[in-house]
């Protein structure tokens, strides 16, 4: 399944939108990727500047060997930081430094929700929300912002996740059904950047039924 993982921009925790079944050559798709990789490369040397004044001798070749062919962010400036001998485990240094509001953060270009989903369609896709858990949103405030996003054409929702516990489970998929949005589910695999995790397969009980697949692609033959 062909995928791409968006970070888009809200006002309060994180949000990641999934678009799969997505056409490679879209040339949409791939502009709209450029401006964003565009903007992670100078959040990046933000990041590394903010990193040095603040005491810490990291240079961008060093952050850039953890990456391999992946495309740098802040996981691998942890990783530079933790072989340096600055922190003691990768949490620390988004607790200390990487995370917003910390002294090494910067910010980023990113699309807003709504252009997300939008880019994702263009490119023949459909629009799924990863891990809800991160937009730090509960109870009716995050009831209406599903709604909200299903309004503005979500097709489905991340129910199905290591990080999620039974009880987030149970009112992610109620709130997906409430509002005609599909399930899916993921192991979140990025790499080495976290060896525990596998392609396709997390840790804990992670179980994704492949009947959620099935669904999922008979969204998207539907939007072509």
């Amino acid at each position: 399944v062909a995928g791409v993982e968006i970070s888009a921009d809200v006002k309060k925790g994180g949000m990641h939108m999934l678009g799969y079944f997505v056409e490679p050559s879209s040339d949409s798709l791939e502009s709209t990727l450029v401006k964003i990789r565009s903007g992670r490369e100078y959040r990046n040397r933000e990041i590394l500047a903010n990193l040095n004044d603040a005491g810490l001798e990291l240079t961008m070749d060093e952050v850039c060997s953890y990456a391999g062919e992946s495309v740098v962010g802040r996981p691998h400036f942890a990783q530079a930081m933790l072989a340096r001998g600055y922190i003691k485990t990768k949490n620390e240094a988004f607790d200390r430094y990487l995370a917003r509001g910390k002294p090494g953060y910067a910010d980023r270009f990113r699309l807003s929700p709504e252009e997300s989903i939008g880019v994702i369609h263009d490119a023949g896709g459909i629009a799924v929300l990863a891990h809800p858990f991160t937009l730090e949103l509960s109870g009716s405030d995050l009831a209406d912002f599903i709604a909200e996003m299903a309004s503005a054409g979500l097709d489905g929702m991340e129910v199905y996740y290591s990080e999620h516990n039974h009880a987030q489970v149970n009112e992610y998929r109620n709130l997906a059904y409430q509002n005609g949005l599909l399930l899916s589910g993921g192991s979140d695999f990025h790499g080495e950047v976290n060896p525990a995790v596998k392609l396709g397969v997390g840790f804990g009980n992670l179980r994704v039924n492949d009947d959620l697949l099935e669904k999922l692609s008979g969204r998207a033959m539907e939007r072509r």
